[in-house]
């Protein structure tokens, strides 16, 4: 919904939307790590992961790491 004319304007929309941004990051993170899409059955899943690194604003590295610990991941 929002225009931007450059990658710094790109940047300004994705961080107003930062959790948003975090939430399909780390449904797009497991879909690719365990191979299938995400259903709503793995919403607990990616809350439980959003929550944890939230508190740190989602740095990459530990989504990849929560993603790697989840139990959707380990079970696949």
């Amino acid at each position: 919904g929002q225009t931007f004319s450059d990658v710094a304007g790109l940047k300004r929309v994705l961080l107003a939307r930062k959790a948003q941004f975090a939430r399909m990051l780390t449904d797009r993170l497991l879909t690719y790590a365990c191979g299938r899409r995400m259903e709503a059955l793995d919403r607990p899943a990616i809350d439980q992961i959003l929550e944890t690194t939230g508190p740190d604003e989602y740095p990459l590295r530990d989504l990849l790491e929560q993603v790697v610990l989840s139990r959707t991941f380990r079970s696949k």
